[in-house]
């Protein structure tokens, strides 16, 4: 396989089996992008992780090195733009936006299970319609 798997001791704690995880997805990252079945490493000998457990590191993974830091700074650019619409907005629904990040975020550092292509990333980029509402309001008053 050409990397060292857990012995079933090690395998007892979730935080070394993840740390192993993120290793062996960000050692093996490339401009490219990979297979999905490519991403299925062996943990233990009766153990495969089938994700990296963190949704950058999927997606760098999957897409490349670039893509995964496109994603990354469009997130972060998203944070911004919702922490700005938080503070300064005027409806109660203006924190929506940032709240749904953070869990959007929060989950995703530590589970991958929303992969490229699935709703909940649809739905992500969907979100700013509030922010768009709320511009066009202002140019119309």
């Amino acid at each position: 396989r050409g990397y060292e798997l857990l012995t079933e001791e090690e395998a007892q704690s979730s935080m070394r089996i993840r740390w192993h995880i993120f290793k062996l997805y960000f050692t093996n990252l490339n401009f490219r992008g990979h297979n999905v079945v490519d991403g299925h490493f062996y943990i233990t000998e009766n153990y495969i992780a089938f994700h990296a457990q963190n949704v950058f590191l999927q997606i760098a993974f999957l897409h490349g090195i670039p893509a995964g830091l496109c994603f990354l700074i469009l997130s972060v650019w998203l944070f911004i733009s919702y922490a700005r619409l938080a503070i300064r907005g005027k409806r109660a629904e203006d924190i929506l936006p940032i709240l749904f990040w953070i869990v959007f975020i929060g989950y995703g550092m530590l589970e991958a299970v929303w992969y490229p292509g699935q709703s909940v990333l649809f739905f992500m980029y969907l979100v700013p319609k509030i922010m768009i509402d709320r511009g066009t309001l202002k140019k119309k008053k």
